[in-house]
């Protein structure tokens, strides 16, 4: 269980450097990492694009791990990245921006490589960070009442007693 968990915490380790060179032993081949909204990391390529993506926007990135638990071929890992902005969304703002993100990660191992790695975060905190304004979705308007026309046919029988 240990070596699985110092695997996972490896390919964490990578969003901090923005280096993925280490990690060819620890990914398996069909290796897929699934974090929404965004699409699919493919391979080690697909991830090797997806770090240089968002080591474009963040510098002085850093990691605290806070939880892992590992349970038979699955790591969980309980997680906060930490970044400075590389451009404020403020122009005018005097000091550079620091943002983080908590989350939580799933990687999946078969034969001793992460074949799948799953990320949910917390984008909406992240966005607020940044000056986005939550707005959640506004109310469905009130459902409108189905109304019976005011005389309704009545079926004509030539039933007689």
């Amino acid at each position: 269980m240990g070596e699985l968990k110092s695997r996972a915490r490896a390919l964490m380790n990578a969003w901090t450097t923005g280096e993925a060179s280490g990690l060819a032993d620890i990914l398996a081949p069909q290796f897929e990492e699934i974090d929404r909204p965004q699409a699919a990391a493919l391979g080690l390529d697909g991830l090797r694009e997806k770090l240089a993506l968002f080591h474009e926007v963040h510098a002085q990135v850093t990691l605290n791990v806070r939880k892992q638990v590992a349970d038979g071929d699955l790591v969980c890992t309980q997680w906060t990245i930490s970044a400075t902005l590389r451009t404020p969304d403020d122009p005018t703002a005097s000091q550079p921006q620091r943002v983080a993100m908590s989350g939580m990660s799933w990687a999946h191992f078969a034969e001793g490589r992460i074949i799948r790695h799953l990320v949910y975060r917390d984008i909406v905190g992240y966005l607020m960070q940044r000056g986005y304004q939550w707005s959640p979705a506004p109310p469905k308007a009130a459902a409108r009442p189905k109304v019976l026309p005011a005389a309704l046919p009545v079926a004509q029988t030539d039933a007689r007693p």
